[in-house]
């Protein structure tokens, strides 16, 4: 079931299925909670799933003009005030692991286990801030190859072959996001 609430006067879209004991399915950078869909049915066997488009991804607007994982964590807070959840596990992936922690040392006691999925607690190295910022430029020059090739690398070369239709659809999907 898709809702939407306000955050800072933005929308913000997030789907609850299942009963139960809640965990939160948080996605990664230029993903959507698109990225959980087909666990879905086998998931809410187990329990409530909450799938959230964190802020400027999928169908949530853009909240701010820098989206910190912090204000990321504020929007899930506002998700778990809309749905009356009390306290959730997270499987945070990637960027979604971010928003996770930062949720976690926000409002520690809502969170029961915790997990990194492509994911670390320690903090971006030099080489990887550098590059993030390099991608900055890049998308600022040309977006649409940024999209491609970010997705891509998600991939090793085989499973990007395998999974051709659904890198395709995720080069489309992430195309929109602002």
């Amino acid at each position: 079931r898709s809702m939407t609430l306000k955050f800072q006067e933005k929308k913000i879209y997030y789907s609850v299925v299942g009963k139960g004991e809640a965990t939160v399915l948080l996605h990664g950078f230029l993903e959507s909670s698109k990225i959980w869909e087909e666990f879905l049915p086998e998931f809410s066997k187990h329990g409530k799933i909450i799938t959230i488009d964190l802020p400027g991804h999928g169908r949530s607007e853009i909240v701010s003009e820098v989206h910190r994982m912090e204000l990321m964590a504020e929007a899930v807070h506002e998700v778990f005030k809309a749905t009356g959840v009390k306290k959730a596990n997270f499987i945070g992936h990637s960027m979604g692991g971010y928003v996770g922690l930062a949720f976690m040392e926000k409002y520690p006691q809502l969170i029961n286990d915790f997990m990194l999925l492509n994911s670390t607690p320690q903090a971006d190295s030099e080489e990887k801030k550098e590059n993030r910022d390099r991608s900055a430029e890049l998308v600022e020059k040309n977006k649409k190859a940024y999209v491609s090739m970010a997705i891509k690398n998600l991939l090793s070369p085989a499973n990007s072959e395998r999974f051709s239709d659904e890198v395709q659809d995720l080069i489309k999907e992430a195309s929109h996001f602002p």
